[in-house]
């Protein structure tokens, strides 16, 4: 039945595309409407309705691809071009800038094996971002921008990015997506049906008395060209199964494309968390480190101390009173592992943070609670069990951050964006050699700093 469903997508998306390869725009996206449940689908029709100059439309089809998968890189850079069509100049910066972090420092990303004719190139997000800023009359830091942008030109499309300045970038045409181009069903999902035809023998038992299916092929083959997100763990390190079912890999496959980082991932190249800061940084700016190995590789994280709000409302009015004569004592902090997440809207705190921190509130996920996260007070959600710690928009916006990557540091910084100028004077909140896949740390040396932390916590609710 599962491959029946395929076939039958596959077939309903040749028949949108046929409409719109004829021109009869209408019909695509009526075809289109009746199964848009998954991101690049609803990419589809937003790039329709930019064709049509519809861009109103277009922007919230883009908005929908995005919710389904918050590291849709084009969906934000063509949203982005919407909204400079629109004159919206500050929510294009911001589109162009989430279409920057979803490159994760690469010079590109080609689309093709995805099913979309298209490469997306730094350089072009960065002329799109610096054309809106200098149309907000933020004219220096778009032409910072637009040096970024001459910098990672390698087409010889980019040559109008070395010509624009001040005066003439305004009106230059901003990069698009070319007219046209659409989400096709990838090569490997074509290659996979025709592999593996549905017959009567799938479902029925041949002559010799046994069923006959069809093999699939490994989990890291199909990810590649189904799972679309760009920022997404990788999944090449499963080993494939010869004999796993379609329905097995089909489940397997729905995990991995919409399955967060989880934390037990994060801690094996970050280290183990949830321990007493000693000698950690617990300021703003800091560098963190851009993952270079295992399933999160290319991800960018940092260890962050983090500490319950000083006013929380989990304290009785009586320990709120004794608070008062104790301020000189610290509130119990742990050193956690992060991931940067800002498709996301909020902050999401692991479990275990919360219970090495003495919450008292209730752990269901989803369920809001503030926190100091170096020293910026930022509400976050408490993630699901197991999922890794993650800094979202929220926190960004609380503590007025952005980041940018350090060429010197090989590393991402976080630092106050109303500053004038980048901090030059940066500490590492961590650091990871990428030779080995290991912290240089003994597990007797981890396992006394739990002690530790676990003694000073209980120290404090004792001082409570």
């Amino acid at each position: 039945m599962a491959l029946a469903a395929l076939k039958q997508e596959l077939e309903v998306w040749d028949s949108a595309l046929e409409a719109f390869d004829s021109r009869d725009y209408e019909n695509a996206l009526k075809i289109f409407e009746s199964f848009a449940d998954t991101s690049k689908i609803i990419a589809n029709i937003g790039l329709i309705r930019v064709l049509q100059e519809e861009y109103e439309l277009a922007v919230k089809s883009f908005t929908r691809a995005v919710e389904l998968d918050r590291f849709l890189a084009m969906a934000y850079f063509q949203r982005g071009v919407c909204h400079l069509h629109l004159t919206q100049f500050e929510k294009a910066a911001e589109d162009f800038g989430d279409a920057e972090i979803c490159l994760r420092s690469n010079a590109s990303i080609n689309y093709e094996e995805l099913g979309l004719d298209f490469v997306l190139y730094a350089a072009e997000i960065l002329f799109n971002k610096a054309k809106a800023l200098v149309h907000l009359d933020r004219t220096e830091e778009g032409l910072t921008f637009l040096r970024r942008a001459v910098s990672s030109s390698s087409e010889q499309s980019h040559a109008i990015i070395k010509d624009a300045t001040a005066d003439t970038i305004k009106g230059m045409d901003a990069f698009a997506i070319p007219d046209g181009i659409l989400f096709r069903p990838s090569p490997s999902k074509r290659k996979f049906l025709e592999e593996y035809e549905i017959s009567v023998s799938s479902s029925h038992p041949s002559k010799s008395g046994k069923y006959s299916s069809p093999p699939s092929p490994g989990l890291s083959e199909r990810a590649k060209s189904d799972v679309s997100s760009t920022c997404a763990p990788s999944s090449g390190s499963e080993a494939p199964s010869k004999k796993r079912s379609f329905r097995s890999f089909s489940t397997a496959l729905d995990a991995a494309s919409t399955s967060h980082p989880l934390r037990s991932d994060l801690n094996k190249v970050m280290g183990p968390d949830l321990l007493l800061p000693t000698t950690e940084i617990s300021t703003i700016p800091c560098a963190g480190v851009r993952i270079p190995y295992g399933k999160l590789t290319g991800l960018m994280a940092w260890r962050l101390v983090v500490s319950l709000e000083d006013e929380s409302p989990e304290l009785s009015r009586r320990q709120k009173q004794k608070q008062k004569d104790w301020t000189n004592v610290p509130r119990p902090a742990v050193v956690a592992n992060f991931i940067l997440d800002t498709g996301s809207a909020h902050s999401h705190v692991p479990q275990q943070t919360l219970r090495a921190l003495g919450y008292k509130g209730s752990f269901k996920a989803g369920t809001e609670v503030t926190l100091c996260i170096q020293g910026i007070k930022t509400k976050c959600v408490i993630a699901r069990y197991g999922e890794a710690g993650r800094l979202g928009g929220q926190f960004m916006t609380s503590g007025s951050l952005t980041f940018y990557f350090d060429a010197k540091l090989n590393a991402p910084v976080l630092y106050v964006g109303d500053v004038n100028e980048r901090p030059t004077d940066i500490p590492r909140t961590v650091t990871i050699d990428s030779e080995r896949k290991s912290r240089r740390r003994s597990f007797r040396d981890s396992v006394q700093n739990l002690l530790l932390s676990l003694n000073f916590l209980r120290d404090a609710e004792t001082k409570t």
